[in-house]
């Protein structure tokens, strides 16, 4: 009682307490916002994965249409080609180039738009060398965009290299609002590492790294965000935070004040009761004491000598 009445009259102690109290609480949410901000990060991410894996995925469903078209024509003409080509381009923006390469470089190149003699010569070795699978290459002179190159007909009697050019950003586009936040950053790779986008800079925490879920197209997403002491302690929360707790704080202290003035009270009334009956006590111990000598007294004999000597 004695060690809890005098902690409670300490100032300095009192103080002391305090500040932990408001340390501990700082920390706490400073641990709670970097939960909450890294949790955001992985289903934010996760999201947008999902979302780029399903579009790489109608990317393999347009080139079987335009490779199986392309073979059905024969040499017949490319006007059906090109009609699902515009089409094409024009319901799935990202999708801003598809090329129809003669493997013969002595053919006539049939596409969206012009193709220059480098970039076509590219498509063919691509094709050539798939062994009928997917390439995908990055597309000079068009920063963020890559190629996916396809023999046609998908055989060793192929006669084309099928091309679409793929705008990677619009790939990631309109993945919510979250991407556009200061120090998150996004990035998307080919799979032998080269870059194609990267916003935001080197990420200061990566927590999502993964290939996107096509088979054809397993570009690697990477996000990241750097967290700074304005996400760790945003200042109106912060703010009420400290506030709630000083003033539970303070409503604490008075509750243990009074309810330790209650006990001193019912202390000190317990005390002066003790004392009054002890006090009476002695009284009546007192007086015992001189009933008894009184009757002592009067119950012992004169002796004769004593009246002789009086």
């Amino acid at each position: 009682m004695r060690r809890r009445t005098s902690t409670l009259e300490s100032l300095p102690r009192l103080a002391a307490i305090g500040g932990l109290l408001l340390v501990a609480a700082a920390v706490a949410l400073a641990v709670f916002q970097r939960h909450a901000l890294l949790a955001e990060l992985e289903d934010e991410s996760a999201v947008l994965h999902r979302l780029a894996s399903q579009r790489a995925d109608q990317h393999d469903a347009h080139m079987t249409a335009l490779s199986a078209i392309a073979v059905a024509a024969q040499g017949g003409g490319h006007s059906l080609f090109l009609e699902v080509a515009a089409t094409i381009t024009r319901f799935y923006p990202r999708i801003d180039e598809v090329q129809l390469v003669p493997l013969d470089p002595q053919g006539e190149i049939v596409g969206t738009e012009p193709l220059d003699a480098q970039t076509a010569e590219r498509v063919r070795a691509a094709a050539r060398a798939s062994g009928g699978r997917i390439a995908l290459l990055p597309r000079a002179g068009r920063p963020d965009h890559y190629m996916m190159v396809k023999r046609s007909p998908n055989s060793d009697a192929a006669r084309y290299g099928l091309m679409l050019g793929i705008d990677a950003e619009k790939l990631l586009g309109e993945g919510g609002a979250f991407w556009s936040r200061p120090g998150v950053s996004l990035g998307l790779d080919l799979p032998d590492g080269q870059p194609l986008i990267a916003y935001g800079g080197a990420p200061q925490t990566v927590r999502f790294s993964r290939a996107l879920g096509s088979a054809s197209q397993p570009l690697l997403l990477q996000t990241g965000m750097r967290i700074g002491l304005a996400d760790l302690f945003p200042p109106l929360k912060t703010g009420l935070l400290l506030l709630a707790v000083a003033l539970a704080y303070l409503a604490a202290l008075a509750v243990l004040r009074q309810r330790a003035r209650a006990v001193a009270a019912l202390e000190q009334a317990r005390l002066g009761a003790l004392d009054s009956r002890l006090a009476h006590a002695s009284r009546v111990n007192a007086l015992g004491e001189m009933a008894s000598g009184l009757a002592h007294e009067l119950t012992q004999p004169h002796s004769p000598r004593s009246s002789t000597i009086r």
